[in-house]
């Protein structure tokens, strides 16, 4: 994850830690009260950073580091069973994606709730339900999540060679990229007739376009 600022967060799970690079300067241990971090996000809005732990915790970090609250638990965590990826929004909800039971959830910023964004758990692993309600399509096993705050759209990589766009504000589920068979072609044409390979990292420019 990079904030406002330009530095960079990355999980290192063997070592236990999440460093910090700052632009021009050598890399530094930000977190390590966490065993085998594996996804790193966070709110560009106040610089906080949420860590995942390997046994699906969820820590709050502020933007100076140091030590870590436990965001709802074991009420968090039992929530969902394998994380792919995590997102969060400006009002500090964490949307995470469950890569088992292919499912999106939200967890409230206070970590009092969990609820279902996008997927139907144990529907099996294929994608469905385009320019539906996102509640009641089926995701292939959900893995990196992007959010563009701007558009309050959250994209996702699936396991069928696409990526799928979930409007926040109407709960509508789209598929934007990938035609459903894995390949790499299509270059210079409609997304959603090139073939794309899954199970790769997303990101977004805050101007619409996707990486």
């Amino acid at each position: 994850w990079t904030d406002a600022s330009g530095n960079v967060y990355g999980a290192d799970a063997s070592a236990g830690v999440v460093y910090k690079l700052t632009p021009g300067v050598v890399k530094c241990v930000f977190f390590t009260d966490v065993a085998g971090p594996f996804f790193v996000s966070g709110n560009s809005a106040t610089g906080d950073v949420f860590v995942v732990d390997g046994s699906n915790n969820i820590y709050k970090v502020s933007s100076g580091g140091g030590s870590g609250s436990s965001l709802g638990a074991s009420s968090v965590s039992a929530g969902f069973v394998s994380c792919g990826s995590i997102a969060v929004d400006a009002a500090g909800n964490v949307y995470v994606s469950d890569k088992v039971s292919n499912v999106i959830v939200r967890v409230s910023a206070d970590g009092s709730s969990i609820t279902t964004v996008a997927g139907v758990s144990g529907s099996g692993n294929v994608d469905s339900g385009d320019n539906g309600l996102a509640s009641a399509a089926t995701l292939n096993q959900p893995s990196s999540l992007y959010l563009d705050e701007v558009s309050g759209r959250l994209y996702v990589v699936t396991s069928s060679f696409e990526v799928r766009m979930i409007d926040l504000s109407s709960g509508v589920l789209t598929t934007v990229s990938g035609s459903g068979v894995g390949g790499n072609s299509g270059n210079e044409h409609v997304a959603t007739s090139a073939r794309i390979e899954g199970g790769g990292s997303i990101t977004g420019d805050g101007s619409g376009n996707l990486f």
